[in-house]
């Protein structure tokens, strides 16, 4: 406690030094403190805090833990979190989240039934999901090629990573 010149009251430094004219007073779920007093109770740092206030996140995310972000999906000219999404379109956030990072955009994110990608590698065919499955290589890395116009063979044929870690285990 540190007693103030004149002032019969004391205060420990912690009240103290929220007692000042810089500090930003925040007001969340009703509650205002500083922005201080906010990192102490949350434990995110002070400078988490105030990046979150200047990029006008929502009252309620502002103590979210650090990590956390909020993706944001236009489709059409509505704009809204994935959680948002989730909600409206009956889809997991993780199945609208792997379609977004993937790149696909608009209304394909919300799709049910999305088209099944079939090929042929010599002379079996399966989609690319199978191919996947049987070869290790992620679906995305096959829709990718795929998209790019790569067929056959070299669809699926391994990175050089891969293929170093595959002798490796041959020898």
């Amino acid at each position: 406690m540190r007693k103030l010149h004149d002032n019969t009251e004391e205060r420990s430094d912690k009240e103290q030094g929220n007692n000042t004219r810089n500090n930003r007073l925040i007001t969340i779920n009703g509650e205002t403190k500083t922005i201080a007093e906010w990192s102490r109770i949350s434990g995110i740092g002070p400078k988490a805090l105030r990046y979150r206030i200047e990029s006008g996140w929502e009252e309620k995310d502002l103590l979210l833990p650090v990590g956390v972000q909020k993706v944001y999906i236009t489709v059409g000219n509505q704009t809204k979190t994935i959680n948002e999404w989730s909600k409206e379109k009956g889809l997991s956030n993780t199945i609208i989240s792997k379609r977004f990072k993937s790149g696909i955009r608009g209304e394909e994110l919300f799709a049910y039934n999305r088209k099944i990608i079939q090929v042929e590698i010599d002379g079996v065919t399966q989609s690319l999901s199978g191919w996947s499955k049987e070869t290790g290589i992620r679906l995305t890395t096959l829709l990718q090629r795929y998209n790019k116009g790569i067929r056959g063979k070299d669809l699926i044929a391994q990175t050089k990573k891969k293929a170093i870690e595959q002798l490796s285990w041959d020898l």
